[in-house]
C-alpha cells in the first residue's frame, strides 16, 4: 500500500514503486498531437483544414481506430484492439500521407487481462 501526506509525496513513493517515466522524445514537441474521432472522412477533413491553417502537428490520436457501437446507455468503442476497416477503409492510405508531413498516428490499448 502507497501512502502520502499530499500529492507530491504520494507521487513520489510511487516513482519508487514502479520507476519514472522517460523525458518525451523531442519530436513530440514539435507540434501539436491532436485527439481527432469519428471514422476516416471525418479525420480526413479535419487534417486537411487543420493542415491548411497551417497548425504545426506531430501526431493524430484516434480513440475510434476500433470502430464504435451503439448501445442503450450511450455510444462506446468496440474494445477489441482491432482495426475497423470499415470505419477506417484508408487507414494506409491515411498514415502514409501524414507521414510525408512529419504526423505520426496515435492509437491507445488497455493491455487488461
Amino acid at each position: 500500500m502507497l501512502w502520502g501526506e499530499d500529492p507530491m509525496s504520494l507521487s513520489q513513493e510511487m516513482s519508487k514503486a514502479v520507476g519514472t517515466m522517460e523525458a518525451l522524445p523531442s519530436w513530440s514537441l514539435d507540434g501539436a498531437i491532436v485527439g481527432i474521432v469519428g471514422g476516416q472522412d471525418f479525420v480526413d477533413q479535419k487534417y486537411s483544414f487543420m493542415k491548411s491553417c497551417g497548425l504545426p502537428m506531430v501526431g493524430i490520436w484516434m480513440q475510434d481506430w476500433v470502430g464504435e457501437h451503439t448501445y442503450p446507455e450511450g455510444t462506446r468503442l468496440v474494445w477489441n484492439w482491432q482495426l475497423k476497416q470499415d470505419w477506417y477503409p484508408e487507414w494506409d492510405r491515411m498514415v502514409s500521407d501524414w507521414a510525408v508531413d512529419g504526423v505520426k498516428p496515435f492509437i491507445y490499448i488497455n493491455p487488461y487481462i
